[in-house]
């Protein structure tokens, strides 16, 4: 008997013990790949070009669905950064099925560079597919604390080039039907409370309570992208200081 059971230890301990290191091994694995705690970089391939997204790291839970990202950057396919955080997180991801997902998205420190080109385009537009028909459309959820944004237009006469600062920003919606709202503040033009808010349709209406806008430099800008069809139901306009408060 006593021999039957040292036969049993030898034979199938070192068994026992290779499962055990096998689940142990695995286990690490599996969280390496959900929190890796090293920078990551990827390749996103868009009908512009291909996307270069880059970490300093992140941390998923397939369960919950809460994805953490520490200084995430897009960048373009020239090298330009399109868009950088200080520290992103998302809620409500659903791996198995992303269109059942509700996303809750939180942005800190948020910087960016928005170009509208002469043909009226903005640089983003040509990296977005056209949406299927057949996908439901997401919920979304998305708050940003602050964010720094070059905004460049070439659409007008002369290339517009300005600064805007935003805070506070709330943006909510499903599909591409959405509100946000938030702080702004616009450099040479002051800066107040803004809602904009996106039917179906793709019409735009835009609301905002003034602390101290000065229009006449967006004013001048505004009026020089407009075809001479648009321009010229608007007679002669001429301001050097137009202030709302």
């Amino acid at each position: 008997r006593a021999y039957a059971v040292i036969r049993f230890v030898v034979v199938f301990a070192p068994l026992v013990l290779l499962g055990v290191w096998g689940v142990s091994y695995l286990r690490a694995l599996w969280n390496s790949i959900l929190a890796p705690g090293v920078p990551v970089a990827l390749q996103l391939k868009t009908p512009g070009g291909n996307l270069s997204f880059s970490a300093a790291s992140y941390s998923l839970n397939p369960v919950s669905g809460f994805l953490v990202v520490n200084q995430p950057v897009l960048r373009d396919p020239a090298g330009r950064t399109l868009v950088s955080a200080r520290l992103a997180d998302a809620a409500g991801i659903n791996l198995f099925d992303i269109s059942s997902s509700a996303l809750h998205v939180h942005v800190f420190g948020g910087r960016g560079t928005l170009v509208r080109n002469q043909d009226g385009r903005f640089d983003l537009q040509t990296f977005l597919g056209a949406p299927s028909a057949q996908t439901r459309p997401i919920p979304f959820d998305v708050s940003i604390d602050r964010a720094d944004v070059q905004v460049i237009d070439r659409k007008g006469r002369a290339e517009w080039s300005r600064r805007i600062v935003t805070r506070d920003i709330r943006v909510a919606g499903i599909g591409n039907r959405w509100i946000a709202a938030g702080d702004v503040s616009v450099e040479l033009a002051g800066s107040g409370r803004v809602e904009v808010t996106r039917s179906a349709t793709g019409e735009l209406a835009l609301h905002t309570i003034a602390d101290d806008w000065n229009l006449a430099d967006v004013g001048r800008h505004l009026l020089s992208t407009l075809s001479p069809e648009q321009g010229r139901g608007l007679g002669s306009i001429a301001a050097s200081d137009l202030k709302l408060s």
